[in-house]
């Protein structure tokens, strides 16, 4: 990843999903398809939770609308950082709104 703000189009490759009942979500997806704080808060370092992406008012409804495609209902996205450096993103979600709890999202 470049330093600073994302460019327009930036991507992220999912190489491995592992599910229960639930679509592959492998291949590239632009992070600002996802909201547009995602990927800043991710290099940041800090976790992004949502519990209900349908009802999520920080995001438009085009972002909703991407998620939707995916099934993604609810997630949380951990952000791996190497030396300061986004490197990548444990990823977890579900179909259904669901309220995280602190033991989870830890």
């Amino acid at each position: 990843y470049a330093e600073g703000e994302a460019p327009v189009g930036e991507t992220t490759v999912v190489r491995r999903h592992f599910s229960r009942g639930m679509p592959s979500i492998e291949g590239r997806h632009r992070f600002d398809d996802y909201g547009a704080v995602l990927l800043r808060e991710l290099r940041a370092g800090r976790t992004v939770v949502r519990s209900d992406i349908a009802h999520d008012p920080t995001l438009d409804d085009a972002e909703k609308r991407a998620h939707a495609l995916l099934q993604l209902a609810a997630t949380v996205n951990v952000p791996l950082l190497q030396h300061g450096r986004l490197t990548g993103i444990f990823f977890v979600h579900q179909r259904t709104a669901r309220r995280w709890s602190d033991i989870e999202v830890g």
